[in-house]
């Protein structure tokens, strides 16, 4: 049975690679920035079912939270916001970027430069979330308790 730690490495990974792979395919974003972002994401994801429907001791603590229902709904988010959230969120970096490149002395640059890399970051922590999210879901699906129904 996967535990906490295990959850912890898997969602770390699993969403630093998303949001890497999302990246590279929108072509518009800024891998590296984003890998980052997605592993923090992925990180308290993978942690995230357990944090909202703790164990208490007690193996068999699946509900709401451990359930095909929630991974369902875990993936139609993420459709969701990685089609509407993260493209905004990229538009709104490289108009910072922009914003740093005529700005008038380094303070408005490196003002609009920390912005750039801080909605970078959010874009991939988008998608390493819901990809964390779904390795712990995943990885419980495969256990003996696996995931309730609802």
């Amino acid at each position: 049975m996967p535990n906490g730690k295990t959850h912890a490495v898997v969602g770390t990974a699993s969403g630093g690679v998303a949001a890497f792979c999302l990246a590279l395919r929108d072509g518009n974003g800024s891998p590296v920035v984003e890998s980052i972002g997605g592993a923090i994401g992925g990180y308290v994801g993978g942690k995230l079912p357990d944090l909202l429907e703790p164990s208490r001791g007690n193996p068999r603590h699946r509900s709401h939270c451990h359930s095909w229902a929630a991974l369902g709904l875990n993936a139609g988010a993420a459709a969701k916001w990685l089609e509407e959230i993260q493209p905004d969120l990229r538009v709104r970096a490289h108009q910072h970027k922009e914003r740093s490149a005529r700005a008038d002395g380094w303070p408005g640059a490196a003002w609009h430069w920390v912005l750039h890399a801080l909605i970078m970051l959010a874009s991939g922590l988008v998608a390493g979330l819901m990809a964390g999210v779904a390795s712990h879901l995943v990885m419980d699906a495969g256990t003996r308790a696996g995931l309730q129904p609802l």
